[in-house]
C-alpha cells in the first residue's frame, strides 16, 4: 500500500520528461481517485472515489492522516477484522501537484476522472491553471462506444468553454458552450462527431 502519485516519483518523471520534450508540449496526468488496500489479504486494491473515500472515513471513524514525504493523504480502518489503508487525493495532495506543472512550465494538466476527485481541488485548479487549456481522457471502450463529457463550472459566474474534438483523421470539429454559474453540462460527443 501507498500513495497512488507520491511526489517524489511524480516530480522525478516530470523532470525526466521535460529533458526530452519541450515543456510547453507536456502535461501532467493527475489522479483524482484513491485506493482500498486491504492489508491481511493484499493485492488487488479497490479504487475509490473520493466521496467513497469520506465515506469510508465516517463509517468506521477513521481519521485522515497526511504523509508529508509523498505529499498524500491516506486512512486506516478495521472491517471484519481486517485492516485496511486508503491512500487517495484531496486538495492539499493536489496542490503540490498543481505546482510541478508551474514549475517545470508545462503545458497544463489533466485529471482523471471527473467525478471523482475532492470538491476543493478546483479552487486551486483554478488559482493555479485557468489560462491553460485542458485535456480530459474520456470515452467508452465497449459497445456501443459512447462518449459523454461532462462539463462543470464551480465558480459564482458562467464560463465560456470551447471544445475540441479531435477526428480520427486528425481533423477537428469545435463547440462553443456557455455553463451557468455552479452547473454542469452533459455533452454526447457522437452527436459532434459522429462515427469517430
Amino acid at each position: 500500500p501507498g500513495s497512488t502519485a507520491p511526489i517524489n516519483w511524480v516530480e522525478s518523471t516530470v523532470a525526466y520528461a521535460v529533458s526530452q520534450i519541450p515543456a510547453q508540449k507536456l502535461l501532467l496526468g493527475v489522479p483524482w481517485y484513491g485506493y482500498d488496500w486491504n492489508t491481511a489479504t493484499g493485492p488487488p486494491a479497490r479504487s475509490l472515489r473520493y466521496p467513497q473515500t469520506m465515506e469510508l472515513a465516517s463509517r468506521f471513524g477513521a481519521t485522515p492522516q497526511y504523509d508529508e514525504a509523498s505529499q498524500s493523504p491516506f486512512l486506516k480502518y478495521t472491517q471484519d477484522g481486517q485492516e485496511h489503508q486508503v491512500w487517495y487525493e484531496d486538495q492539499r495532495s493536489m496542490i503540490a501537484k498543481l505546482e510541478l506543472a508551474n514549475k517545470y512550465g508545462l503545458a497544463g494538466v489533466g485529471g482523471w476522472r471527473l467525478g471523482h476527485e475532492d470538491p476543493g481541488v478546483w479552487d486551486p485548479w483554478k488559482a493555479r491553471l485557468s489560462y491553460r487549456t485542458w485535456y480530459l481522457a474520456e470515452g467508452c471502450t465497449c459497445k456501443p462506444f459512447d462518449t459523454w463529457v461532462l462539463i462543470m463550472n464551480p465558480n459564482e459566474s458562467p464560463a465560456n468553454v470551447t471544445v475540441t474534438f479531435m477526428k480520427e483523421n486528425g481533423g477537428t470539429v469545435e463547440r462553443k458552450y456557455r455553463i451557468g454559474p455552479q452547473s454542469r453540462f452533459n455533452l454526447f460527443a457522437n452527436e459532434v462527431v459522429p462515427n469517430s
